[in-house]
């Protein structure tokens, strides 16, 4: 069976530039705790950023997709920390 997977450097590379931008969130703003509504906001607004990156570029920037799977893996730590805000 063939498959498009990324190979195993691409992968860890992803994933080593989300972690490091995850790093700058924490060193930025903290360690977040937000309930589930603000923290879609808050993603929906990076997703955004990367719909306006390909409509002004014709191209997304790669640095916004960092950002959108970053605020995606806060939010995931929060809910796996129990840092879900009232």
């Amino acid at each position: 069976m063939t498959t498009n997977a990324p190979t195993r450097d691409v992968r860890l590379a992803a994933l080593t530039a989300i972690n490091e931008e995850r790093t700058k969130q924490n060193a930025k703003w903290g360690v977040q705790n937000h309930i589930d509504l603000y923290w879609y906001a808050i993603l929906g607004e990076e997703f955004g950023e990367v719909g306006r990156s390909i409509l002004e570029n014709k191209t997304v920037d790669p640095t916004e997709l960092i950002q959108v799977a970053a605020v995606a893996a806060a939010w995931y730590e929060a809910v796996l920390d129990g840092r879900r805000g009232v």
